[in-house]
C-alpha cells in the first residue's frame, strides 16, 4: 500500500538508478518515482603535474578517464540496491545505493531527495523501517556493518560489527522491537539490543557452503527462515531469547535516546 490513494502497487528498483511503480490497470505499464543521481565525491588533492584526461561518448553518456586516479563513471545515476516504504506515511520511502548512501524520498517529489544519510563506507544492500517505531530503521552493507538510524539524524545511532564479511540482508523481529537478524556468507546472526549492543545473541553457521542471502522472521513462531545461493531455505529455531519488552516502542526508543545523547556508538 502506497501513495495518497492507498492502492496496492508493485515497485521495483534497479542498478540503472530508476525506481519504477507498475500498474496493470491499462496493461503492464510503469511510471518513474525517482531516478537516483550520483553524489559528488570530494575532490582529491591535485598533483603538481595535472593528469591527462580523455573524454569520449558512449551510448549517450560521457566517460571521463584519469590516468592518475583510474576512475571512470559510465553513468551519472547511482545504482539502487533496495528500498522500504514507511508504515506511518505510505508516501515516504528509504532507498539504499551502491555508493553507500541512504536517501529518504517521497512519491510526491521525483526530482530531489528529502534527506541523505551517510555513514556506510561500502554498498548498502538493505534498509528496513522498524515495525514498532516509525522513525527508526536499520541498514546493512558490504562494509561489514549493520547500522541503526533515527530519521531525524543524518548519521547512524549505533554501528554493529556483525562479521568480517558483507552483510546481505537484515530483518526486524515482528514480536520483539529490540530483536533483529542479519545474514552474511556462512553466518546467521540474531541480535538483541536489550541484551547487548556489542555482540550478537545467537550465531548459526550453516554447513551447506552456500552464501546466505536473505532472512525473514516467522510471524506465528519463534523461528527465522534463511535463503541461500543454492536456492534452499533453512529454518532455525530461536532458543533462549529474552522475553519481549512489555512496552515495545518505548523500549527501542530508550535505546535510541541513550545513544543519541552520546557520540556515535561503534
Amino acid at each position: 500500500m502506497m501513495g495518497e490513494n492507498k492502492t496496492e502497487n508493485l515497485v521495483s528498483i534497479s542498478v540503472d538508478g530508476r525506481i519504477l511503480q507498475w500498474s496493470i490497470r491499462k496493461g503492464f505499464e510503469s511510471t518513474q518515482l525517482m531516478k537516483l543521481k550520483r553524489m559528488e565525491q570530494p575532490k582529491k588533492p591535485t598533483q603538481k603535474k595535472s593528469p591527462t584526461k580523455s573524454r569520449r561518448k558512449s551510448q549517450g553518456h560521457t566517460v571521463q578517464a584519469s590516468s592518475s586516479q583510474g576512475e571512470a563513471y559510465i553513468s551519472q545515476h547511482a545504482p539502487g540496491m533496495g528500498f522500504d516504504f514507511s508504515s506511518k506515511d505510505s508516501n515516504i520511502y528509504l532507498v539504499c545505493t551502491e555508493e553507500g548512501y541512504i536517501y529518504k524520498c517521497s512519491c510526491s517529489y521525483n526530482e530531489q531527495f528529502l534527506e541523505t544519510y551517510t555513514g556506510h563506507t561500502g554498498p548498502v544492500y538493505r534498509v528496513k523501517w522498524s515495525p514498532f517505531v516509525s522513525d527508526v530503521f536499520l541498514s546493512c552493507s558490504a562494509d561489514w556493518t549493520v547500522r541503526l538510524w533515527h530519521q531525524e539524524h543524518m548519521t547512524p545511532i549505533y554501528t554493529f560489527h556483525a562479521a568480517q564479511k558483507s552483510i546481505y540482508d537484515i530483518c526486524w523481529s515482528p514480536f520483539d522491537s529490540t530483536l533483529f537478524g542479519c545474514v552474511s556468507d556462512g553466518r546467521v546472526e540474531i541480535w538483541s539490543l536489550q541484551h547487548s549492543v556489542l555482540d550478537h545473541l545467537l550465531l548459526y553457521k550453516p554447513l551447506s557452503g552456500a552464501k546466505q542471502t536473505c532472512i525473514q522472521f516467522a510471524h506465528n513462531a519463534k523461528v527465522v527462515l534463511v535463503g541461500d545461493s543454492n536456492g534452499e531455505v533453512a529454518v532455525y529455531l530461536l532458543r533462549n531469547i529474552p522475553e519481549p519488552p512489555q512496552k515495545q516502542g518505548e523500549a527501542l526508543l530508550n535505546i535510541v535516546r541513550t545513544a543519541s545523547s552520546k557520540p556515535t556508538y561503534t
